[in-house]
């Protein structure tokens, strides 16, 4: 019939954009090395870098091995982290997910149109977009030969490299503007497949991929950043056809505090309107999924005054008469290029409250919203005193707290 003919037309059509690719630079790793493993002299003995595809839109994660000196030991090959275990959980609309088969309450809850798909085929979502997605369940070229999905999905392949290296697409978004911070016994990162990426390292000193964490709903232009996965699963992204997309490359945070209490807190970036926190402790703690899911994640912090959170949020203790040795908080400013308002603001919001106490100091001078804050503890008593907040135009402001 007429649609099945359009239809076959479409996939040609697109197959050929999709092997038609622009001139886009394979860039090099732009992420400064993470170093852990210290010794007593302080001397690490792990190295990890990154490198970097923008050609097919992916990351390798290397770590290299370090000598007592500090040195990469002598022949010695990188390797690369385990994806084997990978797991999967999505915060949706104030509820925990996680992305796997679609049955039970993810199938009740999650449908084409949450994710921003306009397709025939009502199960698109769970049999494609998502599996794509988590790399489990249907393999690429499985998901990319059904010809009722809404467009054609990219198949991720093996790339030869320059050096005669080869470099897996598959398991990893491009790192880009997101740092990789060794914290513990773990790695964290972000990439833009919308998904933080943590690793912990075994007693062999090798490292195995945790947890990925999806901060779904945040707002992104005049939807949400799970809307935008659709973009990058689409067989003529990063081609010239399909232009690059940012969701996850906000910077990252980590902080162990006095009470022995392991948290992060990661800004979107351009990827959206927001900031999430993670519980670190609860995931070295227990490897039980009803733990991770109900523990790990804390909260994810959105406002109407808030824009794309470029830069890091800040960790610190905060004044409070309730609390003798202040409150651990994390400090975010407002953003850039907000569509609701023109508000700047520093937000310090309580990564163990329900949001009720967050605070919100406006700064009315700034223009075009406020950048990473600094954080001063003047009188060193371990609690912040001052931050300073820089707007996009290079005005400084001061806020005493």
């Amino acid at each position: 019939n007429g649609t099945s003919v359009r239809s076959a037309f479409q996939k040609i059509i697109e197959n050929i954009l999709a092997e038609s690719p622009a001139a886009i630079a394979a860039a090099t790793g732009v992420t400064a090395p993470a170093v852990g493993g210290f010794s007593q002299e302080r001397i690490p003995s792990m190295a990890a870098t990154v490198r970097l595809d923008l050609q097919t839109g992916s990351s390798e994660l290397l770590f290299h091995s370090l000598n007592n000196k500090g040195d990469v030991t002598a022949g010695s090959s990188a390797t690369a982290p385990d994806f084997s275990q990978r797991k999967v959980l999505a915060r949706i609309n104030g509820q925990n997910y996680w992305l796997r088969n679609a049955s039970g309450s993810l199938r009740d809850a999650l449908n084409n149109e949450i994710w921003g798909i306009s397709s025939r085929r009502s199960s698109e979502w769970s049999s494609a977009l998502v599996p794509w997605l988590t790399r489990m369940g249907n393999s690429d070229a499985k998901i990319a030969a059904h010809d009722l999905n809404s467009q054609l999905y990219r198949e991720r392949i093996d790339k030869k490299l320059e050096d005669n290296s080869t470099m897996n697409t598959r398991n990893m978004g491009d790192i880009v503007g997101a740092p990789v911070l060794s914290f513990s016994n773990l790695l964290l990162t972000a990439a833009n497949d919308g998904l933080v990426y943590i690793f912990k390292k075994d007693s062999d000193n090798k490292y195995s991929l945790q947890l990925n964490y999806m901060p779904a709903s945040m707002p992104k232009g005049n939807g949400t950043m799970m809307q935008s996965v659709k973009t990058i699963a689409n067989a003529g992204y990063v081609s010239g056809r399909v232009p690059h997309e940012y969701l996850l490359n906000g910077g990252i945070v980590a902080r162990q505090t006095p009470d022995g209490e392991r948290f992060m807190a990661g800004n979107m970036g351009q990827g959206g309107r927001g900031m999430y926190m993670l519980n670190l402790k609860a995931l070295q703690d227990s490897q039980n999924e009803n733990d991770i899911k109900n523990n790990v994640p804390m909260r994810e912090f959105t406002n109407n005054s808030l824009g794309y959170t470029i830069g890091s949020p800040q960790i610190g203790r905060y004044k409070d008469s309730k609390y003798a040795n202040g409150r651990q908080a994390v400090f975010v400013g407002s953003g850039v290029n907000n569509p609701n308002s023109d508000d700047s603001a520093l937000f310090i919001v309580f990564p163990q409250g329900n949001g009720n106490d967050d605070i919100t100091i406006p700064v009315p001078q700034a223009k075009g919203g406020l950048m990473q804050p600094t954080l001063v503890d003047t009188d060193y008593d371990g609690k912040i005193d001052i931050a300073y907040v820089a707007d996009v135009y290079g005005g400084l402001y001061r806020i005493d707290l």
